[in-house]
């Protein structure tokens, strides 16, 4: 509410306000104004003349607020803002992934089209799909330490990403008619090889190649092993997924597309909720395939250090040290190095460091321990031959 002011001090306002004008700092010309002015209180708020004084002084102090944030906003040159160290500042980086918890995922309907719908929005296509034939069912061995006790398992405990090294064209509109027709007849070859259980072709569609309940031939002569146990032979104990790509693209190429890795992560999350399948039991073929000929790793380097492991929600597994050097004697050469790129070095480094502590744990040279668990790999797999000849094919 505005408070008038009394007719008879209007000119000495006058003068008084223009006296005002030649006072720069606003707080001192506040001062100077009220000892001037005094306002009149309108009668119907006689019965409070006696606090004047005390409104007058609350008068003031709301003025001398007021002001003081006009001078600070308005006078005051704006300063960045310091953040302290616990403060949290705008991430303006790209989100890091880190490793999922895929939770519970389950089957939500199954389409008369041959198509199947999870509740993470994962489709499969099964109109491709193996029927459930005469293969055995999931059977494989696990080993405990020393890989000299087997148990017989009948569910997967890992998956193996594989490339098909199949005929490529350009991703791009234009070739949308030959990338179908590439597309359609790498589903027909694997099909006819039963060399996968799921495929992801370069539009992101995951085609089921082989039911989950029956293994395909997928990963030959592999190893690999978690903290409990040792796989050998992986083609019944892990999960075969393709994707339709080459390992020879162009530099700066990705070698799956955007498509096949969103896709990626909703199989992977569907498959580990479904098995119970650990995070570091998805790998790539080229850390699991060995030649057992001349007792080398890498006898395929498919996702040859170029696995995008963090977009599919798993952690960096190029780091575990490879179990067929530190728990089998296997060996790497220049060419499995430059297959695999850096991503591989930390593990071939801590395998082969691995070897050395255990040789010198029991008191020989590694040349000697590398023999001793080379005769154990082969009567290992000698045994294992005699359960499927497939087991052992690289």
């Amino acid at each position: 509410m505005e408070v008038p002011i009394q007719p008879s001090t209007a000119p000495k306002t006058k003068l008084v306000e223009l006296q005002a004008t030649r006072i720069a700092d606003p707080i001192d010309r506040l001062r100077y104004l009220r000892s001037k002015a005094t306002p009149a209180v309108p009668s119907r708020f006689a019965k409070y003349a006696k606090h004047k004084p005390l409104l007058q002084k609350g008068l003031v102090a709301v003025a001398l607020a007021v002001i003081m944030v006009g001078v600070i906003t308005t006078q005051r040159p704006v300063k960045a803002r310091t953040l302290s160290r616990s403060a949290t500042p705008i991430a303006t980086a790209p989100t890091i992934l880190t490793p999922s918890n895929p939770g519970k995922i389950w089957l939500v309907d199954t389409r008369d089209t041959g198509q199947e719908l999870y509740s993470n929005t994962l489709r499969i296509e099964t109109r491709f799909a193996i029927p459930l034939g005469e293969e055995p069912k999931w059977k494989y061995y696990r080993f405990g330490a020393g890989a000299k006790s087997p148990v017989e398992m009948k569910d997967p405990v890992g998956i193996v990403f594989h490339t098909t090294e199949s005929m490529m064209a350009p991703f791009e509109e234009e070739k949308n008619k030959r990338l179908k027709l590439l597309g359609e007849s790498a589903i027909i070859f694997v099909r006819s090889k039963r060399a996968y259980h799921y495929l992801v072709d370069r539009f992101g569609r995951v085609w089921r190649i082989t039911q989950e309940s029956e293994p395909a031939f997928h990963a030959g002569a592999s190893i690999w092993a978690d903290k409990d146990s040792t796989y050998i032979n992986l083609n019944h104990s892990f999960l075969g997924v393709s994707f339709e790509a080459a390992q020879s693209h162009e530099d700066g190429e990705p070698l799956i597309t955007d498509a096949q890795k969103l896709s990626a992560r909703l199989l992977t999350d569907m498959l580990r909720s479904k098995y119970h399948i650990s995070e570091k039991n998805c790998v790539t073929h080229g850390q699991v395939s060995v030649n057992n000929d001349n007792f080398g790793v890498g006898y395929h380097t498919d996702f040859g250090g170029e696995f995008p492991f963090a977009e599919v929600g798993l952690p960096d597994n190029y780091r575990i040290p490879l179990p067929s050097i530190h728990l089998f004697g296997f060996q790497y050469d220049e060419s499995y190095v430059n297959a695999m790129g850096p991503p591989m070095d930390a593990s071939l480094a801590k395998a082969a460091e691995m070897l050395a502590l255990q040789a010198k744990t029991l008191g020989v040279t590694p040349a000697i321990l590398t023999r001793k668990l080379r005769d154990q790999y082969r009567q290992i797999t000698q045994s294992l031959k005699k359960e499927n000849k497939n087991e052992v094919s690289n």
